[in-house]
């Protein structure tokens, strides 16, 4: 079989590899998943392709390869809707294992001086540079062998407004990236993002009553203000995330893990709701337990 490198030729694999989606669950339900990957092997197959969300096809194509584990390389990758869902998705894959999700945005890097516009002028007042990082661990309550946590996930999920693309994004320019922030935001947010919330809750069999406390991502005073009004709730109910916008201003995703932070260490406890709002124009929305330590 002709082979081909990767990697400036540090690595050399065959041009056929083997898919497991769907393929070695099929092939396990007859018990001939390690006979499939036996025979790929035999063929001279030596690149194999799995993900956390082909199912159980990772815990099966482990279980096929021992012993044999140095004889392929495996491409492993995370597919989800936002990179949240990714890192939980990776850690439940993983149960027992610490993943470390990191959000890095460096939004100065929008910052155009040959742009003298109202757009750009908005961006640079309001935006900055921020990381935040969380370390995420899957474990079965059920056993009994949980670890102290100060927080846990209990669901998670995400909207996206179709044709939305003019509220809030970036354009290519010759000079770097353009900011597309649009006034139009509040108006989305007044008229369509209540149904998007009401829906997500729904899924979940919630209501907003049963939250102790919201965990907003600032993204700008009228988006706050616009948030309060929608939940009928009071600045002070918002106060975490008023108090990250003051002093960081909004750092796009990492903004979010901010306001978290900033409830975990006033030893905020309870049911909260996290939400945060992304390009596109989207949402996304976690339920999360705080807990006292």
């Amino acid at each position: 079989m002709e082979d081909r490198s990767l990697g400036g030729g540090r690595i050399s694999v065959p041009v056929v590899g083997l898919g497991t989606w769907r393929r070695l669950e099929a092939a396990a339900a007859a018990g001939r998943h390690r006979e499939l990957i036996g025979a790929a092997i035999a063929a001279g197959i030596r690149l194999i392709d799995t993900s956390p969300m082909y199912g159980g096809a990772e815990r099966l194509l482990a279980a096929a390869l021992e012993g044999r584990r140095s004889q392929v390389l495996l491409a492993d990758k995370i597919w989800t809707p936002s990179p949240e869902e990714g890192a939980a998705q990776l850690a439940r894959a993983r149960s027992g294992t610490n993943v470390l999700f990191l959000s890095v945005d460096l939004c100065s890097l929008c910052l155009r001086p040959q742009d003298d516009s109202v757009t750009m002028f908005v961006a640079t007042a309001l935006f900055g540079d921020g990381a935040a990082g969380v370390v995420l661990r899957h474990e079965s309550r059920a056993s009994g062998q949980a670890l102290p946590s100060r927080a846990s996930i209990v669901a998670s999920g995400e909207h996206f407004w179709r044709q939305t693309e003019h509220i809030m994004g970036w354009d290519i320019k010759n000079d770097g990236f353009g900011v597309v922030l649009s006034p139009e935001l509040t108006q989305l947010l007044r008229h369509r993002f209540q149904s998007a919330l009401d829906g997500f809750l729904a899924r979940e069999g919630l209501t907003l009553k049963d939250f102790d406390g919201f965990l907003f991502h600032p993204g700008g005073r009228k988006v706050l203000e616009c948030l309060a009004s929608m939940l009928n709730v009071t600045p002070a109910d918002l106060a975490h995330s008023w108090a990250v916008l003051k002093n960081y201003g909004n750092m796009s995703s990492a903004t979010a893990l901010f306001v978290l932070e900033r409830a975990l260490a006033s030893n905020a406890k309870g049911r909260h709701l996290l939400g945060a709002f992304g390009p596109g124009f989207s949402a996304y929305f976690v339920v999360v337990d705080l807990f006292w330590c």
